[in-house]
């Protein structure tokens, strides 16, 4: 028992050594092959590095063999004396370029090189013991083109000369010494002498001579010369005044005198002279323009016309620029501000507003029993009518299928406004068509001020910048057109930069207040208050905020408005004094009638200068 027991543990320490033996011998054999694999990955990835690196290589050499190509060839170029060969093509583009033709070129290629300069008649004898073939023929093309340069130059030269003497001739100048002047040639040598040569501007002492004079005896010439130089193949300018010849030449003809003890040849003179004359003529229309401009703008600055008053004269204007609607409390009411989006896209500046509740409606309610009281005691009389134009009146008249014939002496004499007479007969075939309008301005009302500091307070406005207040009222199917509070493409920033639009009715239907480029319309609801800017920042008119009023459907429109002006100015929101035209009975109205097309007819309980031509003749020079 001893002997096989010992005997099985001998089988089993061989069976378990045999194991390890196994094991090892596997793990021995995933290690090499996982070594295999690292060195092919090792490998693999050694010879992408080595192709990279001879990429940057051969980059790196080539970017420095550019390099030095490019700074050696300069010098490797005029060592040798390698020149750039011109074929014929090219050549001919040059010579147009500079002024030549290539048909001279063609009768010029043929001459003999003894008619140059000393130095090719040197390089010619010397060249005589060479054969043809051995010249270069990019030389050969050299010395072609500076005979070209030389012998064009000459012949311009000549020709100029001969048509100065031909239009010499043409005009019979009888001053003898002056054409044999004009017939002498003036030599290169001449001319290369002068060019180095100083210049002075003197002003003529004893020539009086009035600038259309100048322009006709000199017409055609310029302020400049051209030399012609044998050494270069295109013609170079000089100029003869270093500056601005419009600022030397504004008040006197100025000639040139050269420093030297020769002085110039009469015709020369004569001729610089009048080339300056010539430039002088626009520069004096151009002064002429800026004093005109400076003397219209002191015109239109009450600042700068002494014939106006000093306290007109030391006005300091205030200027509205943008708004602020905030919320406000008023006798206990919250006024918050509410904007209308525009329901259109639209790239303008145009904001507009909405207060509800703004004016109560005992305050409603007030101002409508004024106005009605007022429009009644005034309509007693019949208005007179006042119209923009003729057109707008004979449009007025087809409108109601009147068919009369008007002129302009059917008009007041100074004034747009038309007899009494016939403003009774308008009246009824017009049939009183028209809204209704009266005004009261700062000061004249306890109400004035307090609104003006509301408005103040709720949108930003200035009282300063405020006109007059005008309560209007629409009676059934009346409306007013489309049209802009302010004016378009106008440089006058005196104009109404914002509104205020007050409803002091409910209107059952129509009345609305529509901004038809936006989108947007507000109805009209007692005590609402509407406030939208015409003009942007930089005081220019926004064509967007174009409006209309609709007509009244069903019930009676009242509002209340009040433009705010972008700058500020002496007479606004002052009453103004009622012109003596036309010739009317005390308290009679008018009724305005203004563009056909954005306007409609009103009538106003008081007068203004608008209906004077002489106003509108001079309506931006007034304060």
């Amino acid at each position: 028992m001893g002997k096989s027991g010992n005997g099985r543990k001998l089988v089993q320490t061989d069976n378990a050594s045999k194991h390890d033996n196994l094991i090892r011998e596997n793990e021995k054999q995933m290690s090499e092959a996982a070594m295999d694999e690292l060195d092919t990955r090792l490998q693999r990835l050694e010879n992408a590095n080595s192709g990279t690196t001879d990429v940057y290589k051969f980059a790196f050499f080539f970017f420095m063999g550019v390099v030095l190509t490019i700074l050696i060839y300069p010098r490797v170029s005029s060592t040798f004396g390698t020149t750039a060969v011109h074929s014929r093509d090219n050549l001919q583009a040059k010579k147009s370029d500079s002024g030549f033709n290539i048909e001279q070129i063609d009768e010029i290629e043929e001459l003999p090189s003894e008619e140059s300069t000393p130095a090719g008649e040197k390089r010619t004898e010397q060249n005589k013991t060479k054969t043809a073939g051995d010249t270069p023929k990019y030389k050969q093309n050299i010395e072609n083109e500076d005979l070209v340069k030389k012998k064009v130059n000459k012949r311009e030269v000549k020709t100029e000369s001969a048509e100065r003497s031909k239009r010499d001739e043409e005009k019979g100048n009888d001053n003898e010494q002056t054409h044999k002047n004009n017939e002498k040639d003036i030599t290169m040598e001449e001319l290369e002498e002068e060019e180095g040569e100083p210049v002075i501007l003197k002003r003529e002492k004893n020539e009086d001579l009035m600038v259309d004079e100048f322009e006709e005896s000199n017409a055609g010439d310029t302020s400049e010369d051209i030399i012609n130089n044998e050494d270069n193949a295109e013609p170079r300018r000089v100029e003869l005044f270093s500056g601005n010849v419009e600022d030397i030449a504004s008040d006197l003809p100025i000639e040139i005198e050269k420093v030297s003890t020769n002085q110039q040849k009469p015709d020369q003179q004569k001729k610089k002279s009048q080339k300056t004359s010539k430039s002088s003529k626009p520069s004096q229309a151009k002064s002429k323009d800026k004093a005109r401009k400076k003397n219209k703008k002191e015109e239109s600055d009450p600042t700068t016309n002494q014939n106006v008053p000093k306290e007109i004269r030391d006005f300091k204007a205030t200027y509205q620029k943008t708004l602020t609607p905030k919320k406000v409390f008023v006798d206990g009411r919250r006024i918050p501000p509410v904007e209308l989006l525009p329901q259109k896209p639209n790239n303008s500046s145009v904001k507009i507003w909405l207060f509800e509740e703004f004016l109560s409606d005992e305050e409603c309610d007030g101002l409508m029993r004024v106005h009605n009281k007022h429009v009644e005691e005034q309509s007693t009389d019949n208005p007179i009518l006042c119209f923009d134009s003729v057109s707008t009146l004979r449009k007025h008249l087809k409108n109601v299928g009147k068919r009369v014939q008007v002129t302009s002496n059917d008009f007041t004499k100074g004034t747009t406004c038309v007899n009494a007479s016939f403003s009774g007969q308008l009246k009824e075939w017009f049939k009183g068509n028209w809204s209704y309008s009266t005004a009261f301005y700062p000061g004249e009302s306890r109400f004035a001020t307090a609104f003006e500091q509301r408005v103040k307070q709720a949108m930003g406005l200035n009282p300063e910048n405020g006109g007059k207040f005008q309560i209007t009222s629409y009676p059934k199917d009346i409306g007013y057109k489309s049209h802009t509070d302010c004016t378009e493409n106008s440089d006058d920033k005196r104009d109404r930069m914002a509104t205020v639009l007050v409803y002091l009715d409910t209107v059952s239907e129509g009345g609305e207040t529509e901004f038809p480029e936006l989108g947007v319309w507000a109805r009209p609801r007692k005590g609402r208050a509407l406030l939208w800017n015409n003009m942007n920042p930089a005081g220019d008119c926004e064509p967007m905020s174009i409006h209309k009023a609709n007509k009244v459907i069903d019930g009676h429109k009242f509002i209340l408005q009040r433009w705010y002006y972008y700058k500020s100015f002496y007479s606004l929101g002052k009453r103004p004094p009622e012109p003596p035209l036309p010739e009317r009975k005390p308290g009679q109205p008018r009724v305005s009638c203004d563009e056909y097309e954005h306007g409609s007819c009103r009538w106003y309980d008081e007068w203004n200068f608008e209906h004077m031509i002489e106003y509108e003749r001079q309506k931006y020079t007034l304060v």
